[in-house]
């Protein structure tokens, strides 16, 4: 669980302000307490369509830290030791 929460938080930092909020009011608060399209249109003064796209590139640069940090704990581990007969 830790390690998932560290990795979490680690992918939210390579994202902006704007798009932290957004993924946190979207995703990461509880059903009754997300924020709609709408509403975050109107907090920033923008589309629920650009609100949509902001979110989409936030969800997507971090799966792309998550994969690239995930690649790279594959190649820094040992290799897996044979099993002596």
């Amino acid at each position: 669980y830790m390690a998932k929460k560290l990795l979490m938080d680690r992918a939210m930092e390579t994202l902006n302000a704007r798009e932290r909020e957004i993924v946190k009011h979207r995703h990461l608060v509880e059903d009754e307490d997300q924020i709609t399209l709408e509403e975050l249109s109107q907090r920033y003064n923008i589309s629920r369509e650009r609100v949509r796209q902001i979110e989409s590139r936030a969800i997507e640069k971090m799966t792309q830290y998550v994969t690239s940090a995930a690649n790279a704990a594959k190649t820094t581990l040992p290799a897996p030791r044979k099993a002596v007969a």
